[in-house]
């Protein structure tokens, strides 16, 4: 699969990274990706914690409202936004020593304000 940016063009290089060629083909995907302002993944391959935020929130999404097939994608976008709402405003995370994202956020913008 070809990834594309919004104007259609490849984000990958023209070859096909091969073991003598691996990090000439890496190097021309970063510079690739910066050149469309694409910030890469700051993990090592195959690190188990890439992904480990968004995985495990589509994880608790899929818990906590289910998984069945809304009638329309408007149902189900007005599902996902109240549970994004709830999400970041009422549902306390441990993670987060049991406050919620917005308060988390909040209280490191207001931290940045008095440092300034």
């Amino acid at each position: 699969m070809v990834h594309r940016d919004r104007e259609g063009r490849s984000l990958r290089p023209d070859s096909t990274p091969t073991a003598g060629r691996k990090a000439s083909t890496s190097g021309l995907f970063r510079s690739a990706l910066a050149g469309h302002g694409i910030r890469p993944s700051v993990a090592r391959a195959g690190s188990c914690f890439d992904n480990a935020v968004a995985e495990s929130f589509f994880a608790t999404l899929k818990t906590e409202i289910g998984t069945a097939v809304e009638d329309t994608r408007d149902d189900a976008r007005r599902d996902v936004s109240a549970y994004l709402g709830y999400y970041n405003h009422d549902r306390l995370h441990s993670t987060l020593g049991y406050r919620t994202p917005h308060e988390t956020r909040i209280s490191y913008r207001h931290g940045l304000a008095l440092a300034a």
